[in-house]
Formats: C-alpha cells, sequence, structure tokens
C-alpha cells in the first residue's frame, strides 16, 4: 500500500458512525499534506477501503464508549492506520483503542491544524495522543513493575544503556527528533538504535514497544 501518493500526500478516508458532527472536509480536502479520498458512513467503509487503500483512516464517533468490533476489523483486515477522534479523550478510552491497536486519538473539535499534524504522524507509522494521555495509558501500569529490585527487562532484551534511553523518552511519546534533540545525536541514529531495540524485543511498533516495556 502506497502511504503518500505521488505528491507525498497521506491518503486518508473520514468515516462518520454518526451524522451529529463533521469534520472540515474543505479544509482537509484543500491541505497540501493530505489527499482527502472521501467522507463515508458505516455501511460503505467496507466498500471504500476496498477501493481506495487510505493509509490512513479518521473515523469520528460522538459516543463516548469505542466501537471495537469496527476497529478491530478495519485493522485486521486492512493495513490502513486508524486515527480515533473522540468528543472527549479519557483514559479508559485510550486504553481500549490502544490495545485494539489504534494508533492516534485526538479531540474531534481539533482545529484543522492539529487534525492535519495527527493524520501525518498516524500515517508515518508514529502514535499521535496527548502526551499525559499517552503516559497514563500507556506507563502508568507499569511503573511499578519497572522499578522493582531484580529488573529483569534489560537483561532479557539486551538493551545497552543507550538504548534503555531511547526507550524511555519513545515510551513518554517523544518523536524521533525530540529524542535525538535531548540525546545530542542524529535522527539517523535513533532510528537505528530503533530498529535493534525492535528485533531485541520482538515488536513492529512504538506502540507494542511502549505496552510490553
Amino acid at each position: 500500500m502506497n502511504v503518500t501518493d505521488a505528491r507525498g500526500r497521506v491518503r486518508t478516508l473520514v468515516v462518520h458512525l454518526d451524522s451529529h458532527y463533521s469534520f472540515p472536509i474543505d479544509a482537509l480536502g484543500n491541505h497540501p499534506a493530505l489527499l482527502l479520498i472521501g467522507t463515508t458512513s458505516l455501511c460503505q467503509t467496507a466498500k471504500r477501503l476496498a477501493e481506495h487503500g487510505p493509509a490512513v483512516v479518521l473515523l469520528s464517533t460522538g459516543s463516548t464508549s469505542l466501537v471495537p468490533a469496527l476497529i478491530a476489523d478495519i485493522i485486521r483486515n486492512t493495513p490502513s492506520m486508524v486515527l480515533l477522534a473522540l468528543p472527549r479523550l479519557e483514559q479508559h478510552l485510550a486504553i481500549q483503542a490502544l490495545q485494539l491497536g489504534v494508533r492516534g486519538l485526538i479531540r474531534r473539535d481539533a482545529a484543522v491544524a492539529e487534525l492535519v499534524r495527527a493524520i501525518v504522524c498516524v500515517g508515518s507509522g508514529e502514535v499521535w495522543a496527548p502526551r499525559q494521555l499517552l503516559y497514563d495509558a500507556v506507563l502508568l501500569p507499569t511503573v511499578h513493575a519497572k522499578r522493582q529490585p531484580g529488573d529483569k527487562r534489560r537483561s532479557q532484551w539486551e538493551l545497552t544503556p543507550r538504548e534503555e534511553e531511547i526507550v524511555e523518552r519513545l515510551c513518554a511519546g517523544l518523536s524521533n527528533k525530540e529524542i535525538a534533540r535531548e540525546l545530542n545525536i542524529s535522527d539517523k541514529t535513533v532510528k537505528t538504535h530503533l530498529q535493534r531495540i525492535y528485533r531485541k524485543s520482538h515488536v513492529r511498533s512504538r506502540l507494542q514497544l511502549a505496552m510490553h516495556h
């Protein structure tokens, strides 16, 4: 699947699960970073996914509960990344969504600029969520375990001290560029370390690493 078109725009499909809210479609469609494939309702989602193969599915729901069956179906049967837009972001929803494989969480009334940044981020394979929410949802349950004496993680994964530093910052929600800046190394070096970390820890994404670290 091509994540972007020939002009580097992220292929995006907007799915509305209710009729009470609509994204600023004109603004998204005219943004140079996006190729908006279109908008669709729940009943047409499977057809549009099969026809267009978007890189990112911007899934909007007004419900405070998730739609796990639909999300799981999209993630299981397509290579598309799911960015979930909700009326409000709460810890329990974040945990459910991340466990299902959602790659991003955003308020659906976010400004166009933020929506675009989130879509581009998710389309590039990163995780998008407010840093505190990501910390609460993914890291907080494991903090105590990580601080226990006799920690076997480093010996099990055989991570170097530098790799541990990178993992800690990645789990805190920092981007590759932010990690590179904090550790005074290049973006390329961060990516090289991440590839080695993924191999050692037997995971394939930043989210999986954060959830198992």
